[in-house]
């Protein structure tokens, strides 16, 4: 999409800054005085007055001002008599008005050789020869209304009808008509028209009938009014008839925007000694009158219709205007709206918006609204010339500053230029909002400022992509819309302007209508003098709290805002249960050494630059001893070594550095106005209302947020060599710390980036085989065998351990390990024992009473069991069945088969000692049982596969047992096809009985036959839903323990099916019957 820089070409004088839009001042007496004195030609001085460039470089062809120029012209010309005879122009601001007479007047006097510089303003066969059509102008405003006469004689008045006769007659002519032009009665017959007119085409020009008929009733009360409107009744019923004739007339200047009303009403109180109400009832009296007429009898055109005036404005301020653009920055702009949705006003969703944008284009139609039907009702600022001045100013002010933008909006006014300032301000009586201006929006060019505007300020601390400075722009619109109906107030519905329509103004493709939205919304929070009332934003003289605040801010020291920094760093940790917290520190003496908990240093936010080093392995000058213990908590401002900035990083952090001062100067500056409010003029009263309340409950927490959001960086001695590593903990959202209840908690937030990395055993952790692993590794590193209270030392002083959670931790590892068989923890508190009394392992596990950190851990060893082992301390011969059956499948399971002479080896190598007669008891059960086969070594073919056959397991087994061989798991054996499977008779239960259907879905539901490896042939459910529909499911091949591990699903059917009728039922067919599963003799039960 393209900007204006690239579509526009402004005027060469204009971006000179040489441009006098006094050349544009539109004088219809003017133009007609010089062609009375021959000066109105092709190269005259003046604009107006040179046809051909009045026409070129002045005028766009709007459908009002060709249709007034065709209807006068198709008369006079050729005779058109379905034209109207007498037309009246209908004008508002920039209307168009003079303007459109003046190119009637060029158009009737110079006639055919203007053709080709009016084309497309009017046929040529429509243009009269030169001199054919005489033209009679009467100025309203500017005629007098009366004459002196000879000897003395009461003065007489200039009527309508004697002052055409000035123009179409010569004194000769006059001579048969004189007592009737000196009549002040309205002549009304055809006799007098005739001598008036003749026959030669006459286009007669009224310009501002209403304030001529005005003076006109001042000067001849009763009469000059009623007398005009009876003529113009007359002239009108003559003209209609006869094509020679075309009559144009003003009549909206008297009450227009341009506040002419008021004028008239001054000037007659001057001219004639009449109060105001007298003068006032005079303009109604003589308006009455002629606007009846004249509405009866002529037909109204509007000279320039919405979108005419952009136009007309890019005329005069472009030398070229690329209008191919304009389609599609109008399709970016609607885009735009359509996705903002409600935020927008209802005319951003117009089916022909998109027209409209085109039409005005280079302008947004909302600024030409607002100086053209808001800023136009201020009487001083003198209308199109006003806003034209307004306008080359602005356009001056974008190609200075080359503004890549697509449209020139409201907030694109440049109010710090002094050209600008002087014509919205002075000339508009509003000079008293200049420090308001000053203060919050644009400070004055050319000014030695110290310091920023508060947009200023907001558009640095939040810079949008492309560097437009929103806040700025948004808040112009608020001010130039406060410009109009002060007087008012908020009851004044143009004071002002409401955030949605304020949005739509200022809203492009390039800022979004949320981000004006939330520029705007800072108002009342930020802004000196803007403010939000009842939804409508407005500019006061008054200053807002926020002024008084922000004085308050300007006296609190750098001193003062650090220590309220360094208050709220305090209390970010507190009562860590992990930490010993040091907040505040500048150096390493900060961070005491050899504590028993870890200790965590956060860096005082005044220091700029740190070197994690001298923190962490020193204290002052001497060596820091327990150095894995520190860790250390820094804001993201203070540059760490070993990092590198960019210049945006360096930028950046400067920026969030001023920013959380800033919030710290006005949290104090809250706190001591609201102390002591009388010091700065103003009531406690003032502080209760709610834009108080909740800037003081929001100051502290916005502070707060800022800080925790700042304290981002953890530094402290990493798992990979005891390097030092600096981790971002992000800004987590509004936390505890912050007031809020969305985020994590600062200490939550350290605590999850140490255990996501493995730097922090905590109690869920502590009791896991993954730590119990880690744990055992860094424990015998070098040694088999280690004290505790040299563990407990480690911890604090190996960089490259983790931290404990809480000190009391290890116990529990050493505890859990020696349970788990990771190592074995003993007792040995005389270092000449030649072995620990007692010795804890997986076979002896610790008492709950046991407390190896008693002491420090002293008395206390851990050693690895192999360790155990070659020194004798586990010569004991375990003899307990249920620990020697477990042992056994064990080994087995673990390596698939095992040479049953070697079995016996293997255990005590990987336990203890058995008793052989146990273990021999043991190992007949398991073949008993089907848990374990044994095959002879020649039972195995060359691939490996063994024999089924030879398979010894169950009934199989031998009389005197298996003394060799190879003992496979019995699953794996069924597995790989080395069982011939037993004959079986399946068996069948059926069940009917809703109780025992209730009680066989309860075991299924259970746990207690999830071992189970009976055989299940088939399971047939018939029931019914509650809603009485059919129900049915099958199960086919499979185990009871399988079934199982569907327990959900019976649970679910023991409360959703019925069984109701005899159809309804539960057949279960069993196969191969596990000797150690009960689940037979229950079904047995249940059936009988």
């Amino acid at each position: 999409m393209r900007d204006v820089l690239s579509t526009c070409q402004p005027r060469p004088e204009i971006l000179a800054g040489t441009f006098n839009p006094e050349i544009f001042t539109a004088s219809l007496s003017k133009v007609l005085g010089d062609y009375r004195k021959g000066e109105a030609r092709e190269g005259a001085a003046s604009l107006y007055s040179d046809p051909v460039a009045f026409f070129r470089d002045a005028t766009h062809p709007t459908q009002g001002l060709c249709t007034i120029l065709d209807n006068a012209l198709a008369r006079l010309t050729n005779g058109d008599l379905s034209r109207p005879a007498m037309q009246r122009l209908d004008t508002a601001f920039g209307g168009g008005k003079t303007h459109t007479l003046i190119a009637l007047a060029h158009a009737a006097m110079q006639g055919q050789p203007l053709a080709e510089h009016m084309a497309g303003i009017l046929a040529p066969e429509r243009l009269p020869a030169p001199g054919q059509v005489q033209v009679v102008g009467i100025i309203g405003d500017t005629v007098d209304t009366l004459r002196e006469t000879a000897g003395g004689a009461a003065p007489k008045p200039n009527t309508l009808w004697w002052m055409i006769a000035q123009q179409t007659l010569s004194s000769e002519q006059q001579a048969s008509i004189q007592s009737r032009l000196d009549d002040a009665s309205a002549p009304a017959s055809d006799e007098f028209f005739e001598t008036l007119f003749g026959d030669r085409p006459t286009l007669i020009i009224i310009d501002e009938i209403a304030q001529y008929l005005s003076r006109m009733e001042a000067a001849f009360p009763g009469v000059g009014a009623e007398q005009s409107a009876a003529f113009l009744m007359s002239l009108s019923t003559y003209a209609a008839g006869r094509a020679n004739v075309s009559v144009v007339l003003s009549l909206a200047s008297a009450t227009n925007a341009f506040g002419d009303f008021n004028k008239l009403i001054r000037k007659l109180q001057s001219t004639h000694s009449m109060s105001s109400a007298e003068a006032e009832a005079v303009v109604r009296e003589a308006q009455r009158g002629v606007l009846d007429v004249v509405n009866r009898t002529s037909e109204a055109t509007t000279p320039v219709q919405e979108g005419d005036l952009s136009r007309i404005m890019a005329k005069r301020l472009f030398v070229s205007v690329d209008h191919a653009a304009a389609s599609e920055v109008a399709s970016a702009f609607i885009e735009t709206y359509r996705q903002a949705g409600t935020d927008l006003p209802a005319g951003a969703n117009d089916p022909q918006l998109h027209d409209r944008l085109v039409a005005h284009y280079p302008f947004h139609p909302t600024l030409i609204e607002f100086l053209s039907e808001e800023l136009a009702q201020v009487e001083s600022f003198q209308g199109t010339r006003g806003l034209l001045r307004t306008l080359a100013r602005a356009v001056r002010r974008i190609w200075e500053a080359k503004l890549a933008i697509p449209l020139i909006q409201t907030g694109h006014i440049d109010l710090s230029d002094s050209t600008i300032r002087n014509e919205l301000l002075g000339k508009t009586e509003n000079s008293d909002l200049v420090p308001v201006l000053d203060s919050d929006i644009s400070k004055a060019s050319g000014t030695q400022a110290t310091s920023r505007t508060v947009a200023g300020e907001l558009d640095a601390a939040n810079p949008h992509p492309d560097g437009y400075p929103v806040h700025e722009w948004a808040w112009r619109a608020v001010f130039l819309h406060s410009l109009i109906g002060r007087g008012g107030g908020l009851q004044d519905e143009k004071f002002g302007i409401d955030i949605t329509s304020a949005v739509y103004e200022m809203a492009s493709p390039a800022i979004k209508p949320a981000t004006v939205r939330s520029a705007l919304e800072t108002i009342e929070r930020e802004a000196n003098y803007l403010r939000e009332r009842n939804g409508r934003l407005y500019a006061d003289t008054v200053p807002t709290l926020n002024n008084i605040l922000r004085r308050i801010e300007g006296n609190v020291a750098h001193a003062e805002a650090m220590t309220r920094v360094e208050q709220v760093v305090r209390s970010l940790i507190k009562g860590s249960s992990v930490f010993d917290v040091h907040p505040n520190i500048d150096n390493s003496e900060g961070i005491p050494d050899k504590t028993p908990k870890p200790q965590l240093g956060i860096l005082a936010f005044e220091v700029e630059e740190m070197d994690p080093a001298r923190f962490i392995e020193r204290r002052g000058d001497a060596v820091r001893q327990y150095q894995n213990q520190v860790f250390l908590l820094a804001p993201s401002t203070t540059h760490i070594a070993g990092t590198t900035w960019t210049e945006s990083r360096t930028h950046q952090e400067h920026r969030t550095r001023q920013n959380i001062l800033t919030l710290a100067r006005k949290a104090i500056a809250v706190e001591r106005l609201k102390e002591n409010p009388e010091n700065w003029g103003v009531s406690h009263e003032q502080l209760q209302k709610g834009e108080f309340r909740e800037r003081a409950a929001k100051s502290p927490a916005e502070l707060r947020t800022a800080i925790d959001e700042s304290y981002r960086f953890l530094i402290y001695p990493g798992r990979e060599g005891g390097r030092v590593v600096v981790r971002d903990l992000g800004k987590r959202g509004a936390g505890p710390t912050a007031g809020g209840s969305g985020g994590m908690h600062l200490e939550d937030a350290i605590l999850k980036q140490l255990a996501d990395e493995g730097e922090l055993i905590t109690d869920d952790r502590a009791s896991t085989a993954e730590a119990i692993t880690l744990l055992g590794k860094l424990f015998f590193d070098s040694l088999k065998q280690v004290n505790v209270s040299d563990l407990i030392e480690r911890f604090a002083t190996r960089r490259n351990w983790p931290i404990l959670q809480r000190p009391a931790l290890l116990a529990t590892v050493l505890v859990e390990g020696a349970k788990r068989s990771s190592w074995c923890l003993g007792h040995m508190p005389d270092k000449d024992s030649h072995k620990p009394d007692p010795l804890y392992h997986k076979d002896n596990p610790p008492p709950l009473t046991v407390e190896p950190l008693e002491k420090g851990g002293e008395g206390w060893i851990l050693c690895t069991k192999e360790h155990a082992k070659q020194l004798g301390w586990l010569e004991s011969i375990v003899r307990d069945p249920n620990t020697v059956g477990a042992w056994i499948r064990q080994v087995i399971d673990s390596r698939d088969q095992v040479d049953l002479g070697q079995l016996p080896q293997i255990i005590e190598q990987e336990h203890d000692k058995v008793d052989a007669h146990v273990y021999q008891q043991q190992l007949e059960n398991l073949f008993a049982q089907r848990q374990l086969v044994a095959y002879p070594r020649e039972a195995f073919n060359e691939e490996g596969d063994a024999d089924p056959d030879q398979a010894m397991t169950g009934d199989s087994v031998p009389v005197g047992g298996v003394t060799s061989g190879i003992v496979v798991p019995y699953q794996t054996a069924q597995a790989r096809g080395w069982i011939t499977k037993p004959k079986v008779e399946n068996r069948s239960f059926v069940l009917r009985t809703p109780e025992k259907i209730k009680q066989l879905f309860n075991l299924l539901s259970g746990t207690g036959l999830a071992q189970s490896q009976t055989e299940v042939q088939a399971l047939q459910i018939r029931a019914e839903t509650p809603d009485k529909a059919p129900f049915q499911l099958m199960f086919g091949q499979t185990k009871v323990g399988a079934l199982v591990e569907s327990r959900a699903l019976f649970a679910a059917l023991n409360n959703r099916v019925r069984f109701t009728t005899e159809k309804h039922e539960v057949r279960l067919t069993l196969g191969e019957l596990d000797p150690n599963c009960k689940f037979t003799k229950m079904l047995e039960q249940l059936e009988g």
